[in-house]
């Protein structure tokens, strides 16, 4: 932990991160100025993210910045294709990143979440390799 903040926990008694805050909504006034954001906590359990009750929040504000990493996968292409998502994200084996759908392949973001690039980099390589081996099963030459 940077020496930042121990020295908050030390002083204040607790983490001064906060993780796990998701915004609800945000209070604005009647011409659409912002006055503040409504957030709740979340706790990971097994089924995924859940709401703690009782943890709604208002902080006030006059100015907002949005960051935004991944939000997980667009539902449509798995949806029409018909391929397995949990979580928000595509199901793909570890081993050759197939999905339920014969021929259909995840890897990266799609199928870990949010993550380094360096597991980008290194699933695309495998995935590859991975539909380079089971075209050439299927191909005759």
């Amino acid at each position: 932990m940077d020496y930042a903040h121990k020295e908050y926990e030390t002083r204040f008694g607790r983490e001064p991160r906060a993780y796990g805050v998701q915004t609800m909504r945000y209070d604005v006034d009647h011409i659409g100025n912002i006055r503040g954001v409504y957030t709740q906590i979340l706790e990971e359990t097994p089924e995924g993210m859940v709401v703690v009750d009782g943890t709604e929040r208002h902080w006030p504000a006059d100015l907002v910045l949005l960051s935004i990493g991944f939000e997980g996968i667009e539902p449509t292409v798995p949806r029409e294709f018909d391929i397995a998502t949990k979580f928000n994200r595509i199901v793909a084996n570890d081993k050759d990143y197939r999905t339920n759908q014969d021929k259909i392949f995840a890897a990266g973001d799609a199928r870990r979440g949010q993550s380094l690039v360096v597991w980008a980099i290194k699933e695309g390589r495998a995935v590859a390799k991975s539909v380079d081996s089971y075209l050439q099963q299927k191909v005759l030459v």
